[in-house]
This record gives C-alpha cells, sequence and structure tokens, in this order.
C-alpha cells in the first residue's frame, strides 16, 4: 500500500510540475521575451546581404509591431507616429549601413496587465566592420497590447541616461 501510494504522489508531483512548466513558457511574459529575442536574432547581421534578403529582415521585424507606432528617439529625433510600412523602411536602411552587426536586448523586464504590456531592457547594438567597433547601449521601452492573440509593439521609447 506505502508503494502504491509513493507511486500514485510522484505522479501528482510530475503531473504538476509539468503543469507548471507549461503554464510558465507559455505565459505572456515568456512569450514576449521570446518575441524580443527573436526580433534581435533577425536583426543581427553576420555579412553583406542583397536587398531582398535586408528587405524579408525588416518586413520580419515589423511584424511584431502594431499597424501604427509611437517612436520617441529622444534627443535623436522627435516623438512621432510611425506607420508599420515605416518602420520596416527604417529597419531597411538600418541594416543597408553596416555589413555586420549584432543585436541583443539585456536586463529585461516584463511587466504585464490584461492586455498590455511594458518591456524594459537595454539595447546593445555592436557595429562589427573593419577593426572599428563600435558599440551602443540605449536603455529601451516597449510598449505592447495584445492583438488577436498577438503582442504587437505599439509604442518605442529610448531612456535618457543611456551608455555610449
Amino acid at each position: 500500500m506505502k508503494q502504491h501510494a509513493r507511486k500514485i504522489i510522484i505522479l501528482l508531483l510530475c503531473t504538476g510540475i509539468g503543469t507548471g512548466l507549461f503554464f510558465y513558457w507559455n505565459s505572456d511574459s515568456s512569450i514576449i521575451a521570446k518575441n524580443i529575442k527573436t526580433m534581435a536574432e533577425i536583426a543581427s547581421k553576420e555579412g553583406e546581404e542583397n536587398g531582398i534578403a535586408m528587405l524579408a529582415a525588416a518586413s520580419k521585424i515589423s511584424a511584431y509591431f502594431d499597424t501604427y507606432c509611437d517612436i520617441d528617439a529622444s534627443p535623436y529625433d522627435l516623438p512621432r507616429r510611425y506607420h508599420k510600412k515605416d518602420v520596416s523602411d527604417q529597419i531597411f536602411i538600418i541594416r543597408q549601413s553596416t555589413p555586420v552587426m549584432l543585436v541583443r536586448v539585456d536586463n529585461l523586464a516584463i511587466s504585464v496587465q490584461d492586455k498590455q504590456a511594458v518591456a524594459t531592457g537595454t539595447l546593445r547594438v555592436e557595429d562589427l566592420q573593419g577593426e572599428a567597433q563600435l558599440v551602443n547601449e540605449q536603455a529601451l521601452q516597449l510598449g505592447m497590447k495584445k492583438r488577436d492573440g498577438d503582442w504587437l509593439i505599439d509604442e518605442v521609447t529610448f531612456l535618457e541616461g543611456s551608455v555610449q
């Protein structure tokens, strides 16, 4: 009887842990974190690309944006509202400017409330062309809304006090 009870307890424990892991990996916060990591991986470049590859990467990244997105890149630019197509165009232009770059988001913190989320982190872009390696780190905040089951970025703010 003790052996049977022990097996049931182990089975219940494994089921509980498995269910918990399933919900954790499929939570809104983890989905947003995966999306941000995927965008950074797509944004990174390992060498020269033709126009079609640059356009495809820009299109994949802009798919994570809502139809309209408010972008505040102060002090570099005035805050303004961009259409998803404009976001894609800007990504294309950035990809054209350098043959090799590494993009990642460090120190990511995500807060989810209902169908809105805010993600903050440090955007790190390494321009690896030639011997002159340029590194730019910028504090970043992304506002997101859940639409039709997808988390879409509708606000991007580059925060002051960033490291260059």
